[in-house]
């Protein structure tokens, strides 16, 4: 995820076209945010801080960033079709791997 950035678009889902966020490689406007290889969300200009989840079905925060921070780990999927049904699945399977191995040796060796 270094180097991409989270910009507000559209994406067509279930034959319809909605309003979320999407990865671009291009970050050449003002305003947006990166996700880090550890899957947090930093805002491009400013302090050091990330969306934080405080507590579920409670609106998001914006905290310092913290490594490996389970409550800053910020996950993006992308819906694909098998079989002819939708299926969620993480946008890069490696990478995300790769970050859930991090977060639980954190946890388990601390």
């Amino acid at each position: 995820p270094d180097g991409r950035c989270i910009i507000p678009g559209k994406v067509m889902f279930e034959n319809k076209m909605k309003s979320t966020l999407v990865v671009t490689g291009t970050c050449n406007t003002t305003g947006y945010w990166i996700w880090t290889s550890e899957g947090q969300m930093t805002w491009r200009d400013g302090c050091a801080k990330c969306v934080t989840s405080m507590k579920e079905n409670t609106p998001v925060a914006f905290t310092f960033c913290k490594e490996l921070s389970e409550e800053q780990n910020v996950e993006i999927g992308e819906y694909h079709t098998e079989k002819g049904s939708s299926v969620l699945r993480p946008r890069d399977v490696k990478e995300w791997k790769k970050r859930q191995t991090a977060i639980r040796n954190e946890q388990l060796f601390s």
